[in-house]
């Protein structure tokens, strides 16, 4: 059978409809059977640019607080810092569901689009915040305007063909472990220029003004605008120090995470997918935001408790 033959039969498969995205992408599919290099590095630039603003804040939020100058005591910065943690949670939490279920009606890029552009603007925001509520308020709109995950998962399991889903779902994963570690390391890197590299950020400058943490927050747009443009960043500031003692717990764990994207997608039909990984996104958001808020509260109150009998701060 010559190749035009063979085109003719796997087409005649299923029906596809006129200016439809979901029949344009499993033509495709029924067409090609490689793997696709571009699709790969989308999802793997995409997930990268919406984790590292999750974990990127969190080795200098203390000091960030700290120069606010809200908290009445020094006990009183880990539960503002708690707050500000939990912002970027509690915002996806509350808008998961509605962003995968327009990812099902609209599609899967007028969301990814928007989440990127949302990272752009609101953790250049954050970097620039010179109060608590602006910072709270900027990571609260991250979140809530950020719902690309959800309906990225749903992508991942629908551009490859069912026997390469599992390597789609796991460039998920890797690109969000990436973010997880890539993250922290930037922003304890580059928090604080004026007093690290007085020598390139000399003091009374612009980078001394702004509290100094908005350095942090500029390479993650960067990477966003990056993205949009299909121009991959070749070096990466900092140097990223890693636990390889942890090594194979992650792994262990990244691979647990990838099978249960794989059940999850493969459990629901195509125009329920994004609805379903919202919901999924939802009750682990939710969590996330107890956790910094939880323990920025416990570890406020230990510290008033120096002395205590029940749960001292000292043990």
């Amino acid at each position: 059978m010559e190749d035009g033959n063979v085109e003719e039969a796997l087409l005649k498969k299923q029906y596809y409809y006129v200016n439809c995205p979901g029949c344009k992408v499993d033509k495709a599919k029924e067409l090609k059977t490689d793997v696709s290099f571009r699709n790969l590095l989308n999802i793997w630039m995409v997930v990268l640019c919406s984790a590292l603003p999750i974990s990127s804040l969190f080795p200098y939020l203390y000091f960030m607080i700290r120069d606010f100058n809200i908290a009445k005591r020094e006990e009183d910065i880990s539960a503002y810092a708690g707050y500000v943690g939990s912002a970027f949670m509690l915002g996806r939490s509350l808008t998961s569901i509605p962003w995968g279920m327009v990812a099902d009606r609209y599609g899967r890029k007028p969301v990814a689009i928007i989440g990127i552009i949302s990272v752009i603007i609101f953790n250049s925001l954050f970097g620039l915040s010179t109060s608590f509520w602006m910072a709270v308020t900027s990571r609260f709109f991250l979140g809530s305007l950020n719902g690309l995950l959800g309906p990225m998962k749903a992508y991942c399991s629908e551009i490859f063909r069912e026997e390469k889903q599992a390597l789609g779902l796991s460039t998920f994963s890797a690109a969000w472990g990436m973010g997880l570690i890539i993250g922290p390391a930037l922003g304890g890197y580059l928090a604080q220029p004026a007093v690290k590299y007085p020598h390139i950020f000399p003091k009374d400058s612009f980078w001394d003004k702004f509290r100094s943490y908005c350095l942090p927050a500029f390479p993650i747009p960067v990477i966003g605008k990056s993205f949009r443009t299909y121009k991959i960043c070749s070096h990466l500031l900092g140097v990223i120090h890693t636990s390889f003692a942890k090594l194979p717990l992650h792994s262990n764990a990244v691979t647990v995470i990838t099978g249960l994207f794989l059940m999850q997608n493969r459990a629901v039909e195509q125009h329920q997918r994004g609805e379903a990984n919202g919901i999924a996104m939802t009750g682990m958001s939710i969590f996330k935001a107890i956790g910094p808020a939880g323990g920025g509260a416990v570890l406020a109150w230990s510290q008033k408790r120096m002395h205590a009998s029940f749960l001292p701060a000292g043990n």
